[in-house]
């Protein structure tokens, strides 16, 4: 885990300094090992498949739109951004946002960090703190999701 962990780093940090394509693609990789073991996870958890498809849309968006283009954040250090993610960039930067949208995307993260911690990928304290995040927050993502809305369609 520690070699991985310094990897992704030193990906991240590259990609960071000099913006190539080849630093994005070889942190899309990256990612596609995890996404892969996360799908395993939810059809182990007997998930149906449409609803596991829907979940790896939603990491797939966050690992390699938000994070990587957006952050450059890996995934292993993604939860300091959620708030943000939530609270401004998936309300006015994603397209297809709503508060459907919105409960689906938290349901996703809530089954990732489950996953990333369970794997000992993240330790208790980030997994609490996302869980901490998703109790206490979810109601001021949603309001500002439905004010944005309103504004937008009246």
């Amino acid at each position: 885990m520690d070699n991985e962990f310094e990897l992704i780093k030193e990906l991240y940090k590259n990609a960071k300094e000099n913006g190539n394509e080849e630093n994005l693609n070889k942190i899309f990789d990256f990612n596609q090992r995890y996404i892969d073991k996360f799908s395993d996870y939810l059809k182990n958890n007997k998930l149906k498949e449409k609803t596991i498809n829907k979940h790896i849309d939603n990491i797939v968006f966050f690992l390699n739109n938000y994070l990587t283009r957006e952050y450059v954040y890996s995934l292993f250090n993604s939860a300091d951004s959620l708030n943000d993610f939530f609270s401004y960039f998936f309300i006015h930067k994603c397209t297809f946002a709503n508060v459907n949208s919105m409960k689906e995307f938290i349901a996703t993260f809530r089954y990732f960090y489950k996953y990333l911690y369970e794997n000992k990928y993240i330790n208790k304290e980030t997994y609490d703190y996302t869980e901490f995040l998703f109790k206490e927050e979810k109601e001021n993502w949603l309001e500002k999701m439905k004010e944005y809305d309103s504004k937008l369609y009246s």
